[in-house]
């Protein structure tokens, strides 16, 4: 059933048996609507029994079928697992519920996650290639650089993944690749979009900068912040240390009484080993006396300094 944007007024839900994460897709719920309803029954699994069919699904895909058994699950709830460079290609995990955990650079070629719900999970560099998400929520979810491109079949043919009224609802989208991907009905409201490739994407009904009924919506940071290597910055007014750091700007540990927002200032930026400092403009946005904190914004990211700073983090975070 799909309650996407249904106008729930109104509605009697005493008793309902509905997943809380599709009643929660609908609008104008009744006060306590999410109290009144059943969830329907999952099975629980521990970590430890999850770990042994990933791995018997990794034995499966590494004898190209002779030995192992394919991982298959139906309404599961799943622990925190990390599954990071783990292989699932083919698995099926239909309307299953993950809990938040280190899935970076997994494998979920032609794998089946409809309807499951895998809210906050890190998956940066994870192969979603050919992969069948239908309703999959990955809201707040982190998919740096991930893949959502076809999968090449046989007779030189290709396979989209499919993506049809999934949610990406204030996902970290920066750099994935989405091209050709079935996008239709899918909610990227809030998202994080910078570098992403959504060439020759079916886009019909998706919804990018509205909530329903066109009212705007708080987008999050369009740049992903970084908190390590930890910079030094220098200028006329001392040195100071970042507590967190973009390309388009940082967070200082400094003397808020030494700046002033709205001023721009020449900083020199430098990491550990990374070579000589690169000079850049900068303005003041804000301090926070309290924090003893300064948030700037580089005026303008020059050429010289994205390059410095491209050198500092994993090649799915870099700016293109």
């Amino acid at each position: 059933m799909d309650l996407t944007g249904a106008n729930l007024a109104g509605a009697q839900l005493a008793g309902t048996l509905v997943d809380c994460e599709v009643l929660a897709e609908a609008k104008n719920l009744p006060t306590g609507g999410l109290a009144q309803i059943t969830e329907p029954p999952r099975k629980a699994l521990s970590a430890e029994a999850f770990l042994a069919l990933v791995a018997e699904h990794e034995a499966l895909v590494d004898s190209s079928g002779a030995k192992g058994k394919r991982l298959d699950l139906d309404m599961a709830d799943v622990p925190a697992v990390s599954l990071k460079g783990r292989t699932l290609s083919g698995a099926r995990l239909r309307r299953c519920r993950f809990a938040p955990a280190d899935w970076t650079e997994a494998q979920f070629e032609m794998a089946d996650l409809s309807y499951s719900t895998l809210r906050g999970m890190v998956l940066d560099g994870a192969s979603f290639r050919g992969a069948t998400l239908r309703r999959t929520f990955f809201q707040q979810a982190h998919l740096v650089g991930a893949s959502f491109e076809a999968q090449p079949i046989t007779g030189g043919r290709t396979w989209p993944a499919n993506l049809e009224g999934a949610s990406l609802h204030e996902a970290d989208l920066t750099n994935a690749n989405l091209s050709g991907a079935i996008l239709r009905g899918v909610d990227m409201v809030g998202a994080i979009v910078t570098g992403i490739n959504m060439r020759g994407a079916d886009l019909a009904g998706a919804k990018r900068t509205e909530a329903p009924g066109g009212k705007p919506v708080k987008q999050r940071r369009r740049l992903r912040r970084f908190m390590k290597p930890v910079l030094a910055v220098g200028s006329r007014k001392g040195m100071a240390r970042t507590r967190n750091w973009s390309f388009g700007g940082m967070s200082l540990e400094a003397k808020p009484d030494s700046y002033q927002p709205g001023e721009v200032v020449t900083l020199l930026v430098a990491a550990p080993g990374a070579g000589e400092p690169v000079p850049v403009q900068a303005k003041v946005l804000a301090v926070d006396s309290g924090a003893a904190s300064v948030s700037i914004s580089f005026d303008p990211l020059t050429p010289e300094l994205k390059a410095y700073l491209n050198g500092l983090v994993a090649e799915r975070y870099r700016l293109a």
